[in-house]
C-alpha cells in the first residue's frame, strides 16, 4: 500500500518540476527524495518521471497517478480535519461544490452568519458543472453540492432551495434579434447555437427546441460560462443558458427570454449515508433553515 507521505512527495515534484526545488519545499535532502521516488516506481512497477536536464516531466502513468494522488491526499486531509474537530467550538472544514450561479450569494451569506459565531470554521469552494460536482461527491471529496436540475440518483438526498433560473438566449447587443422582447423556441432551430454540455447531455433535453439534436446547428459547447461569453462576443453564435448565470451588466452582451418558459430548479445534494462532521452538519442545517428546503 502506498504511503500518503510518498504521494505528497510525488505531487511536490510534479509541481516544482525539479528534485532540488521539491526537496527544498519538503525540507528533506535531494538524495532522500530521489530514493523515495525510485522506491515508489519500483513498488508500482511503472516509470513515473522523465528526468531531463532542466526539469522533470511526468509520463502517462505519472499523470494518472498525479490525478489520483491529489484526490487521495485531499480526502485524507479532509478526514483528518473532521476527526480533529472540536464539537463544542466548531473549528473544522466544509467542502462545497457548485456551478456558476448568483445563488452562491445566499450560500456564502449562510456561511458568514455561521462563521461569525464560530470563527475557526473554513469553507473550501470547488467550482464545476453537474458532472464534476457529482463525481467529487462520489469520491468523498465534497460534503455538499449545489446543482441545477440534477439527474436524481439513489444514495443521495436532494433539497430544492426554492430558487430557479429561466432559459434565455444570449447574444451581442448589436444583434438584430435584440429588436424582439422574447423568442419562440421554434425560432432557435435556424440559429447557430452554443449549448451547455451539462444542460443538453440527453436527447430529452432537446425538447426545448421541439426537435432532435441532429436538426440543430450547434457550433460550440461549453461547461462553465466565462469562456462561453467570448464565443458569443465574437459573433460565433447564440448561447442557450440560464438567466441567473449571466453577469448583470455586460458591456457588449444581452439576452432575451425563450418562450414557452422553461425553469430550471437548483438543489442542494448530499450523500445519503455519509456521517458528516459536526461543522458540516451545522452548516447543512443552517442552509436548510435559510432556504426552507424540501426533499
Amino acid at each position: 500500500m502506498i504511503e500518503t507521505r510518498l504521494l505528497v512527495y510525488f505531487l511536490t515534484i510534479a509541481q516544482e518540476e525539479t528534485i532540488s526545488k521539491a526537496a527544498d519545499t519538503l525540507h528533506i535532502t535531494q538524495s532522500t527524495l530521489s530514493k523515495q521516488m525510485k522506491d515508489l516506481e519500483d513498488q508500482l512497477g511503472k516509470v513515473l518521471f522523465i528526468r531531463g536536464k532542466r526539469k522533470i516531466t511526468l509520463t502517462e502513468e505519472g499523470r494518472y497517478l498525479q490525478q489520483r494522488a491529489r484526490e487521495i491526499v485531499d480526502l485524507v486531509t479532509a478526514t483528518e480535519g473532521a476527526l480533529k474537530e472540536d464539537t463544542e467550538l466548531l473549528n473544522g472544514n466544509i467542502y462545497f461544490g457548485c456551478g456558476e450561479t448568483h445563488h452562491m450569494k445566499d450560500i456564502t451569506q449562510c456561511f458568514k452568519n455561521l462563521q461569525e459565531i464560530y470563527p475557526q470554521i473554513h469553507l473550501h469552494l470547488y467550482s464545476g458543472d453537474h458532472t464534476v460536482v457529482m463525481d467529487r461527491l462520489d469520491k468523498g471529496l465534497l460534503d455538499i453540492g449545489l446543482v441545477v436540475e440534477p439527474n436524481f440518483r439513489e444514495g443521495y438526498d436532494y433539497f430544492y432551495i426554492g430558487r430557479s433560473d429561466k432559459s434565455v438566449l444570449l447574444m451581442r447587443q448589436d444583434d438584430p434579434l435584440t429588436q424582439k422582447t422574447q423568442l419562440q423556441k421554434e425560432e432557435l432551430k435556424e440559429l447557430p447555437l452554443i449549448l451547455s454540455r451539462q444542460g443538453f447531455a440527453n436527447p430529452v433535453d432537446y425538447e426545448l427546441f421541439g426537435t432532435s439534436r441532429s436538426n440543430l446547428n450547434i457550433v460550440a459547447t461549453y461547461n462553465l460560462i466565462n469562456n462561453m461569453l467570448f464565443l458569443v462576443d465574437q459573433g460565433l453564435g447564440y448561447a442557450v443558458t440560464l438567466s441567473g448565470l449571466l453577469p448583470p451588466h455586460h458591456p457588449t452582451l444581452t439576452y432575451r427570454p425563450i418562450v414557452p418558459t422553461l425553469e430550471n430548479k437548483w438543489y442542494l445534494v448530499t450523500p445519503s449515508h455519509r456521517l458528516f462532521s459536526p461543522t458540516v452538519t451545522r452548516f447543512l442545517d443552517e442552509l436548510k433553515k435559510f432556504f426552507g428546503t424540501e426533499s
